[in-house]
């Protein structure tokens, strides 16, 4: 009977612990970041809400915060009280690493977007940048005045350009091109991944610069002019990475026989396999024709016209034909 009962028990027993591990992953997140090391996730529809498995509390602002919490950040969470100088040190340094990184991607994008100018401005750093959006700083009564709505702006033949506003209007108006994005996005099927494309981030920074009004290009612009300079473009690109990297092969010096062709060996071929000829057996000699003038050229091509009629009428007609528009045509 006891065997049976243990044998009876073991399913439920086994059940219960695939349920459990099935849970421990539903409230953990499939990430290489240490903080899901300390943490799960309080709900599995929120990734904002995330508990610590140390001291059982529950926060908000996803993992980040939780290892502000185990690292004994003050100012935005509390300090766990039960995590070990080891787990303080390993969220920290993660924390670090984090916002080098964070720094490091934001130079890269700086410098990308510096390279767009539409307006002629010399803006080149994030301190010029910064300059010159000062001397548009609007008032309190812009978060009413200067509202975007496209709808109603195509109406409107002047519009002011792009203005820099205080933190909160430009939350709110930044708010609305993003309702305004994902609207496009949607309803074209565009990927996510287009987003992490240098060709949008420039193509959102030229908008930007340009402000209101910007007329999009149409379909006919799209299928020819735009489409070809777009693949020109590429080929050019393309053609100077392939012959930059053969100046960089440590065969470079194979590729000075055609940037210096040699006159020495005439017919040799260069490194693309074609031949290579003198320029002295391209000179034509000149003879006394090439002096000849033109009007000297104009009668002797009548002289041969003339001739030529003249032998294929008496060679059709005789000479001895009597006829007066034949004898009329000869003379």
């Amino acid at each position: 009977m006891a065997s049976s009962s243990a044998s009876k028990s073991t399913p439920c027993d086994s059940q219960t612990s695939i349920e459990a591990e099935n849970d421990s992953q539903v409230f953990k997140r499939k990430s290489d970041d240490i903080g899901w090391n300390y943490g799960v996730l309080a709900d599995p529809y929120n990734r904002d809400r995330v508990k610590c498995v140390l001291c059982s509390k529950f926060m908000s602002g996803g993992i980040h915060r939780l290892k502000e919490h185990i690292g004994q950040i003050s100012g935005n969470v509390v300090s766990c009280k039960k995590a070990t100088k080891e787990d303080q040190a390993k969220c920290r340094n993660a924390i670090n690493e984090s916002k080098a990184k964070k720094m490091k991607t934001k130079e890269v994008q700086e410098e990308l977007l510096s390279s767009v100018n539409i307006k002629g401005l010399n803006v080149g750093s994030s301190q010029q940048r910064e300059k010159a959006k000062e001397s548009h700083s609007p008032g309190p009564m812009d978060r009413f005045a200067t509202t975007i709505n496209p709808e109603a702006s195509l109406n409107v033949a002047k519009m002011m350009r792009e203005q820099n506003i205080n933190d909160v209007i430009w939350k709110e108006r930044s708010n609305l091109v993003k309702d305004y994005f994902i609207d496009w996005a949607y309803d074209a099927g565009i990927s996510f991944n287009a987003l992490e494309l240098d060709s949008f981030r420039l193509f959102s920074e030229a908008l930007g610069q340009f402000g209101p009004r910007w007329k999009p290009p149409s379909s006919y612009e799209m299928r020819e002019p735009l489409l070809k300079k777009a693949v020109e473009r590429t080929k050019l690109k393309r053609k100077w990475r392939k012959e930059k990297d053969v100046l960089l092969a440590n065969e470079a010096s194979k590729a000075q026989e055609w940037i210096i062709p040699g006159l020495e060996d005439e017919g040799d071929e260069d490194v693309n396999g074609l031949e290579v000829e003198d320029d002295t057996s391209r000179v034509r000699e000149l003879e006394e024709e090439d002096f000849e003038s033109e009007e000297e050229e104009q009668v002797n091509e009548n002289d041969i016209d003339f001739e030529s009629d003249e032998e294929r009428v008496l060679e059709n007609y005789g000479e001895e034909e009597e006829d007066p528009l034949v004898l009329g045509y000869i003379s």
